[in-house]
């Protein structure tokens, strides 16, 4: 009985765990679906909530903004899509991973919270695209993947970006 109980636990609570809101829809323009952990791709109405693991859809001409918990918000631009990895915004640490298969993201992180992401080992921001990935040191900053390229912008603060087969030569 007690390894079935575990073996429950186990299996059933990270599913459970990642299935909690971590923000909202917060603007959207045009086409923008999400596809939620093992359905089909649904469209997005304003004050929709998103969930770690969820993938973000904007068709052409179109685009979302997403206001997480803590009041980070991202921004999707036309034709992007995204998956939210992990956000994890705890006492002593926050971790947000952001996967970009496509288009670009503007993100701008909230530094009047507590723990910031990005200051320090425990709170980390990253967006990661095929290619590369892009790490924030500051504020604001843009990540984009077109055409088998990555790139990123900083507007405000400090990052870093690293080919992801050469994580050490660029790193930091």
């Amino acid at each position: 009985f007690l390894v079935f109980f575990f073996l429950i636990q186990f299996f059933l609570l990270p599913s459970f765990a990642q299935a909690a809101p971590i923000g909202e829809f917060t603007n959207i323009k045009g086409r923008v679906d999400v596809a939620k952990a093992g359905k089909k791709a649904r469209p997005v109405k304003l004050r929709d909530s998103i969930s770690v693991g969820d993938i973000v859809r904007t068709e052409r001409q179109s685009m979302a903004e997403i206001t997480f918990i803590e009041k980070s918000i991202i921004r999707l631009r036309s034709s992007s899509r995204l998956e939210i990895s992990e956000y994890l915004v705890e006492k002593d640490k926050t971790k947000g991973i952001l996967k970009l298969f496509r288009g670009m993201v503007h993100s701008t992180v909230n530094t009047a919270h507590k723990k910031i992401f990005g200051q320090g080992k425990n709170n980390i921001y990253e967006v990661h695209t095929p290619t590369a990935v892009v790490g924030v040191r500051g504020s604001e900053f843009k990540t984009f993947f077109k055409n088998g390229v990555s790139g990123a912008i900083f507007d405000k603060g400090s990052g870093y970006c690293f080919n992801i087969n050469l994580p050490d030569i660029l790193k930091n």
